[in-house]
């Protein structure tokens, strides 16, 4: 039988012993004295109905379980007969009612009445009878509950104990292999120290026997020469414009994350007073055996296409303030390669950059369709590109606007610190600093490129990244040397985890000794991206790690500002600020601007 039928009809049985003590109740009412008869059928009348919701609520509660056929069979049987007495006790009490009603004699004397008390007490019988087989049924049902119950918890602890056989005979077998894999080790040592003995009693023996003749040269094996790194300058470099030379080095066939020196980005800088005069000039090259540094890593490819490349900028004003590129190279598949592209140089006071700063597209087509801008602008004093400058500004729909219309997103800035609109706007995305509408706007930027492979990223880096699933803590143990190895950009993963605001993966690095005063090739450290990116936890525990508030380089301090005026600029959370001035920040302290923190909050 159906058990949703069942407890249908269950609940209809219910429904009609309520209905009879109803009926009691509007005897009670006409007639204030009744029988104890009547009384005690009423309070049957109410233990069933109690008896029968419990049946109903049984039966739903245990639907799920094995086929109990007759079990409900005796359900059913006992339901038809309590319906049936019910029916029959309604019925008599209603007759009681009508009689009460319309006789003026009392309804419990007479011959009618002495009829009806043999039927009551038949019927009294009846109901108690069912009532106390349901009861009965009820019982034997939580009994078996708890015998299930019981079976379970027998189950359980059968597995348990299986488990627990299982996990010290695995335990005992890796100590098995540990010590196999010592002995091993241990034979092996021996091994090679009695080769070695061996090899060296043969060419002492060897040399006594041919004297000055024999000659045994040590096998000459290549060694890793340190990395070249380039002298940095203890100057500044100029503001003002001026011919430059950029020296770039290109990876044409070794993998993005070569550590060769020959692949390492380094810049110089001519006398500034030319620029007007002269212009800028900027000259990168690769692959030429008279100017590349050599190779300092055995795992570099070493074949390199000759590569050179010249950009020029006209000064402001001649020729049309035009930027001629000339990239020119040799192949030996291909033979020469030649490419020549044109660029306009713009003040930064133009209307297009402005526009690009604003997020203004309507202006900017307005330009582009009169000839009087093009995406391919570039600032004089940055040499940002608009796509960059809107980046710059967070003009998200702007930047989408500008790659559909032709910008080129690998043009970088002049900066050596600075990078293309494509790897910053990847950088941006790392740093979580992208909202999901943003991300997606960005991601005609960020869905090209290499710029993962190309970061030289550790196991560590990856893991605070969200690129790998491990657990940070256990990698940390395993190498706690690599805790403050930085990536292509300077950076270690204490400044990626404070940028992202991963206040446990902080913990977790500062508590293994990370160093909170590290830098990037940008002068930033872990406080300054977790200040600029709001996030007060990373800032406390940065500042309670030692962290320094006001960091400085070479004595002096930073000219991009201190993480308190980066703060009081951009984050919005008031906690970020008081944590830095309750570790005493230099509210003085000014940033490339010539403000104070004060006066970026005022505004």
């Amino acid at each position: 039988m159906d058990p949703l039928s069942l407890t249908a009809s269950v609940i209809a049985v219910a429904t009609l012993a309520a209905q009879t003590c109803n009926a009691f109740a509007k005897l009670r009412g006409l007639h204030k004295a009744i029988p104890g008869r009547l009384h005690a059928l009423n309070n049957e009348a109410v233990d069933i109905e109690l008896v029968l919701y419990q049946v109903a609520a049984v039966v739903r509660e245990r639907e799920w379980l094995p086929s109990r056929d007759r079990e409900l069979a005796d359900i059913k049987h006992l339901l038809e007969q309590a319906n049936t007495k019910l029916d029959e006790l309604r019925a008599i009490v209603n007759r009681l009612c009508d009689t009460c009603i319309n006789a003026k004699a009392s309804a419990f004397r007479g011959y009618r009445w002495h009829k009806e008390q043999e039927r009551l007490q038949g019927l009294q019988n009846g109901i108690n009878s069912v009532k106390c087989s349901l009861n009965i049924i009820l019982g034997a049902s939580h009994s078996r509950d708890m015998v299930r119950v019981r079976v379970d918890i027998e189950n359980i602890s059968t597995v348990t104990a299986n488990s627990s056989n299982q996990q010290t005979a695995l335990r005992d077998e890796l100590v098995q292999q540990s010590n196999l894999h010592q002995r091993v080790d241990q034979r092996l040592g021996r091994i090679v120290e009695l080769l070695e003995n061996q090899s060296n009693r043969l060419q002492d023996g060897r040399a006594s026997q041919l004297g000055p003749f024999y000659q045994a040269p040590l096998p000459n094996v290549r060694q890793r020469g340190p990395a070249l790194k380039p002298k940095k300058s203890s100057q500044d470099p100029p503001q003002s414009e001026g011919v430059s030379v950029r020296v770039l080095q290109y990876a044409s066939t070794c993998r993005p994350r070569c550590p060769c020196s020959c692949h390492e980005y380094k810049k110089s800088a001519s006398p500034a007073f030319l620029n007007r005069v002269l212009g800028q000039m900027f000259i990168g090259y690769t692959g030429l055996p008279l100017f590349s540094p050599k190779c300092s890593s055995q795992q570099c490819q070493k074949g390199q296409i000759p590569r050179v490349s010249l950009e020029y900028w006209f000064p402001l004003g001649f020729f049309w303030s035009q930027i001629i590129t000339v990239q020119a190279g040799f192949s030996q598949n291909f033979g020469p390669q030649f490419q020549l592209r044109t660029l306009r140089r713009v003040p930064d006071s133009a209307p297009c950059v402005n526009f690009a700063l604003e997020g203004n597209i309507e202006a900017l087509k307005n330009l582009f369709g009169r000839g009087l801008a093009s995406p391919q602008d570039v600032s004089s004093t940055r040499g940002y590109s608009l796509l960059r400058w809107a980046l710059y500004g967070k003009q998200n729909q702007t930047c989408q606007f500008l790659v559909h219309a032709g910008a080129d997103i690998d043009y970088k800035p002049i900066s050596e610190n600075d990078d293309s609109p494509k790897n910053k706007a990847c950088d941006f995305l790392l740093q979580g600093a992208l909202s999901t509408e943003a991300a997606e706007l960005l991601s005609c930027l960020t869905k090209s490129g290499d710029f993962v492979e190309e970061q030289n990223f550790t196991k560590l880096h990856k893991i605070v990244l969200g690129l790998s699933l491990l657990d940070l803590e256990k990698e940390v143990q395993l190498c706690a040397d690599e805790v403050d190895t930085t990536d292509a950009l300077g950076r270690s993963p204490l400044i990626w985890a404070s940028a992202r605001g991963d206040e446990r993966s902080v913990a977790i690095l500062l508590s293994y000794n990370a160093d909170p005063n590290l830098v990037d090739l940008q002068n930033s450290g872990p406080l300054m991206y977790a200040a600029a990116q709001n996030h007060a936890v990373c800032v406390r525990l940065l500042l309670e790690a030692g962290a320094n508030p006001d960091p400085t380089l070479f004595g002096l301090k930073m000219q991009r500002g201190s993480p308190l005026n980066c703060a009081a600029r951009i984050a919005s959370d008031p906690l970020v600020l008081k944590t830095l001035l309750d570790f005493r920040a230099d509210i003085e302290s000014c940033g490339a601007e010539g403000r104070t923190s004060l006066l970026h909050a005022a505004n």
